[in-house]
């Protein structure tokens, strides 16, 4: 696995910008969803345990990818100017996920440097 992707799924430090969050929010699904479909088929065919045992799989990806989400979420609203913190407004009733999906998947990130990095779509950054 390389460094980026270990830094981009494993660590709250840094600033990941709109497409990377969209991108790792569909991915996550996709393939959580052919995870649990193979599992599905294996079950209701001739390779029951072999269903059951991919289940078991599914499940502990299941978690390994909402952790990560986690991680790519808080480095989002690093990227909106706000600390990691922010991602409890999941919790706020009908109100909090409308809030975090405005904010987060629609508005643009801070355009220049902030306490949390470099502008994840400036060029020069890259360099830095």
């Amino acid at each position: 696995m390389s460094d980026e992707l270990k830094e981009l799924l494993f660590t709250w430090e840094g600033r990941v910008n709109r497409a990377k969050w969209w991108g790792f929010g569909f991915g996550a699904w996709l393939t959580i969803f052919v995870l649990y479909g193979v599992s599905y088929l294996l079950v209701i065919s001739d390779f029951e345990i072999l269903g059951y045992i991919a289940f078991g799989i599914t499940f502990l990806a299941s978690i390994g990818l909402a952790v990560s989400g986690v991680m790519v979420t808080i480095k989002r609203w690093h990227d909106r100017g706000k600390p990691g913190w922010w991602i409890f407004i999941y919790f706020v009733p009908v109100i909090g996920p409308i809030w975090a999906l405005i904010e987060l998947g629609f508005l643009p990130g801070d355009e220049v440097d902030n306490e949390w990095g470099p502008n994840p779509l400036d060029p020069a950054a890259a360099r830095r």
